[in-house]
């Protein structure tokens, strides 16, 4: 694919520049939902200035947990190299949590603006992926061929994950935009997490750069997938107490 953009003596990562234009893509939902609903539009660029900020640390850490765990990676630029969705996300949920903490804030007044913009930036971030080349699928004989990737194996026909996620994601964005006006936040959550979760936890026996587990069927992603969901299930009451307190 093209990972980089060239203008003139000026080179930029096509990765970081779909990643800056998600974010602002999310941001922009955000406000012009907020502003359409005659909300307030700081509180709610404050807020997903703070979640956004949780994402980034939380991807940078569960991929770290991934690779460091898989011993694929050794040093702290390999360890680092990276991200991950599901640490994004989960760090995205801490962020908000922790920003309506401080604030005084009830979250799930928030997580109908919130809710949509997820997966709307993760459909941008992977096209991203797919012109770097990371996050590609096992050899399939009808499949993507990678050229130029510096991460991906050029030359073989790969299943294109990267375009599978992006759609996935992009539908459900459409889905929770829709949703996000007809039930609770607290359903419209579950929702979202368990897609989320679903999407990714079957995606990854078709990623060629899955982190085994020495357990059948798994992979290191699979794993830390499963174990947040069983620590987000267990935090369920506590935040709902926590946020009917304000």
């Amino acid at each position: 694919m093209y990972p980089y953009l060239i203008f003139g003596t000026t080179v930029l990562s096509t990765y970081g520049v779909l990643f800056v234009t998600a974010a602002f893509a999310a941001g922009g939902y955000i406000t012009l939902r907020t502003w359409h609903e005659r909300q307030s539009v700081e509180d709610a660029i404050y807020l997903y200035a703070l979640t956004a900020i949780g994402a980034i640390v939380g991807a940078k850490l569960v991929y770290a947990l991934i690779t460091f765990a898989s011993g694929k990676a050794h040093s702290p630029s390999e360890i680092f190299g990276g991200s991950s969705v599901v640490g994004g996300i989960t760090g995205a949920g801490i962020g908000a949590i922790v920003t309506c903490r401080f604030f005084g804030w009830n979250i799930f007044s928030f997580l109908p603006r919130l809710a949509p913009a997820l997966p709307l930036a993760i459909s941008i971030i992977r096209i991203g992926c797919l012109f770097e080349g990371c996050c590609y699928g096992k050899p399939f004989a009808y499949g993507i061929v990678f050229h130029e990737s510096p991460v991906a194996p050029n030359g073989i026909p790969l299943v294109p994950t990267q375009i599978i996620d992006s759609i996935i994601m992009f539908v459900l964005f459409g889905v929770m935009h829709i949703l996000s006006a007809r039930i609770t936040p607290e359903r419209l959550l579950t929702i979202l997490t368990c897609c989320c979760a679903a999407a990714r936890f079957t995606e990854d026996w078709l990623r060629g750069d899955a982190a085994p587990v020495p357990l059948p069927l798994l992979t290191m992603t699979q794993v830390v997938i499963l174990a947040l969901m069983l620590l987000g299930m267990l935090m369920i009451n506590p935040v709902k107490a926590l946020a009917q307190r304000h």
